[in-house]
């Protein structure tokens, strides 16, 4: 569970360790959507003692999209899911869960939704029974309607834009920093390589000093990752990666 160790994640174990997580839920950007949404309804079905386990029966179900009453709509032959459709799930969400405490209908890409649909599902997304939840995800969150945006608890992702990204190098390395020293913490920072362990950053700083300096490096880095998720550090370090150091 990758996703478990982004910041929304943790907001999504609060909400449910709380009791408070809402009954429709909308998750948008560039982050890591169908994961999110995943979560989120492993935190619905969880029967463990934090939400979502993870290790539990119903979230192992849920989290490899095997939950009877966990139901991603998507239609994979057209742009768009027709109204008859909706207007089944619509019917169908009145029916308790077969072995879950809810039933979760996971909407992966709002962009197959159309106005029509929208307003189809409006009065079941503001009154809906008990048992039922909807989390529905989107990289365009306007064109989710506002009468359905309203209802729901919205987690945007949000990326780290590049100078974010510079600027939060630099006060790791002190400027002028290499291109090549940038680029290896940030593809560290984003947990997608050994670069860290190939190259050694510290060749020009004296035996003595390197541990004390890696030492305050990965405290730095482990407060980037906790303020940001990898998406978002990811977005950043990508276009610090593109980048070449001056000629001289």
């Amino acid at each position: 569970m990758d996703f478990a160790s982004d910041p929304i994640a943790r907001r999504i174990r609060e909400a449910a360790s709380r009791g408070t997580l809402s009954h429709a839920l909308l998750f948008s950007g560039s982050g890591a959507l169908t994961s999110a949404a995943r979560y989120a309804a492993a935190a619905m079905e969880c029967q463990g003692g934090q939400k979502p386990c993870g290790v539990c029966p119903a979230c192992r179900k849920v989290l490899s999209g095997i939950h009877p009453d966990v139901v991603t709509v998507r239609d994979e032959q057209h742009k768009n899911l027709s109204v008859d459709t909706i207007r089944q799930i619509r019917a169908d969400a009145y029916i308790r869960p077969n072995e879950g405490a809810r039933k979760v209908y996971i909407f992966p890409d709002c962009a197959i939704l159309t106005e029509q649909d929208q307003n189809v599902l409006l009065k079941i997304v503001e009154e809906p029974p008990e048992h039922l939840i909807f989390v529905f995800a989107t990289t365009e969150p306007d064109k989710v309607l506002t009468t359905i945006r309203s209802r729901t608890h919205h987690y945007p992702f949000r990326l780290m834009p590049p100078g974010v990204m510079r600027e939060l190098l630099e006060r790791i390395w002190k400027p002028p920093a290499p291109i090549r020293m940038l680029t290896v913490t940030a593809i560290h920072l984003t947990e997608e390589g050994d670069a860290w362990q190939q190259e050694d950053l510290f060749t020009p700083v004296p035996q003595q000093e390197k541990q004390q300096k890696q030492e305050k490096l990965e405290q730095a880095m482990d407060s980037i990752r906790g303020k940001y998720g990898k998406t978002a550090i990811r977005f950043g370090a990508s276009h610090i990666t593109k980048e070449k150091d001056p000629l001289p």
